[in-house]
C-alpha cells in the first residue's frame, strides 16, 4: 500500500483504513485487498498525516486538514457532513469511556469535540508541543507537553480547565495510569505523580529505538510486534510477580552481603 501516514483496523475489524497524502484507502483486513478509496477534503498535502479515530460500534471518523469526516468503512460512503475543526493542523485521539466525543489537539490549541452536536464542548488554549497527549483511561484528563515554558499542561476535562503546569521536562508522554504520568526525556525515563508535581522516579534508558506505553494498568517497554516486556503498575500485583521470581530463603552467600541488622527471613514469607 501507498505509505500511510495514519493506519487502523475499523470497529469491526474487517477493515483496515489508511491515510495517505489525501486520500481514505479501505482495505479488507484478511488479505489485504483494496475495497474502496475517497479522496478527503484538503486534497494531497505532504505536511498532513491525519488521523484516524474509530469507537467501538460506530463508525470512522478521519481528522484531516482541519476536518473531520465520518465513514461507513463497509462501503466508503461518508455517513454525516464534514465538520470544519478549529485547528487547521489538528490531529485527534477518541476520548476514553465516551463515545462519541474526540479531543483535537494542534500546536497552539487543543479542544474536546462532542460529535452528535457537532460542536466543541471546551476549547484549550496555550503553546503545545506537537506531540501525541496522554488520555487516562476514564477520559477525565489530558497531559500534554508545552512547547515553549518547560513543562506539562494538564486538562481536566470533566471541569473543562486548564491545571497548574507541571514543571516536568519530557519530550514524550507515555501515558497515564491513576495520579501518575509516565513520559521521557531523551532517554531520561521519569514517573510524576502529578497532583501533587512530584517526581516519584527517574530511569536512564539505553535504547531510544523502542515505542513505550502505558496500557492496561502496565508499563508496556516495547510496543513493535511480537513478544511485549511489561511491567504491572499495580504494586500488589509487581509484588506477586518478583514474590514468583524470589520466593526462596537466601543463600549462605546472600546473607553475608545483606547490610548489618537486615532481616534474613525469606522475602516472600
Amino acid at each position: 500500500m501507498p505509505s500511510p501516514t495514519a493506519l487502523s483496523f475499523d470497529p469491526s475489524g474487517k477493515h483496515l483504513l489508511s491515510v495517505s497524502n489525501g486520500m481514505l484507502r479501505i482495505y479488507r483486513a484478511d488479505d489485504l485487498v483494496l475495497e474502496h478509496e475517497a479522496p478527503l477534503p484538503g486534497g494531497p498535502n505532504p505536511n498532513e498525516n491525519g488521523t484516524i479515530v474509530v469507537v467501538p460500534g460506530q463508525n470512522a471518523v478521519v481528522v484531516y486538514a482541519g476536518t473531520a469526516t465520518f465513514w461507513d468503512p463497509a462501503t466508503a460512503q461518508q455517513t454525516a457532513p464534514p465538520l470544519p475543526l478549529q485547528d487547521e493542523a489538528a490531529n485527534a485521539k477518541a476520548r476514553p469511556g465516551h463515545p462519541g466525543q474526540i479531543f483535537v489537539y494542534g500546536a497552539r490549541t487543543a479542544a474536546l469535540w462532542d460529535l452528535r452536536s457537532r460542536k466543541a464542548i471546551e476549547t484549550f488554549h496555550s503553546d503545545f508541543y506537537p506531540g501525541t497527549p496522554a488520555i487516562d483511561p476514564s477520559g477525565s484528563f489530558v497531559a500534554m507537553v508545552n512547547g515553549v515554558v518547560s513543562g506539562v499542561v494538564l486538562l481536566d476535562l470533566n471541569e473543562n480547565r486548564m491545571l497548574p503546569t507541571m514543571p516536568a521536562s519530557m519530550n514524550i508522554l507515555h501515558g497515564i495510569d491513576g495520579d501518575y504520568l509516565f513520559g521521557e526525556s531523551t532517554l531520561d525515563f521519569q514517573v510524576w505523580h502529578w497532583p501533587d508535581h512530584k517526581l516519584v522516579t527517574d530511569v536512564k534508558l539505553g535504547d531510544q529505538s523502542l515505542t513505550r506505553a502505558v496500557a492496561d494498568g502496565k508499563l508496556i517497554l516495547d510496543t513493535r510486534p511480537g513478544p511485549q516486556p511489561s511491567v504491572p503498575l499495580d504494586g500488589t500485583a509487581w509484588m506477586r510477580h518478583l514474590c514468583g521470581l524470589n520466593d526462596r530463603d537466601f543463600t549462605p552467600a546472600e546473607k553475608t552481603r545483606l547490610p548489618a541488622g537486615a532481616d534474613q527471613t525469606r522475602p516472600c514469607s
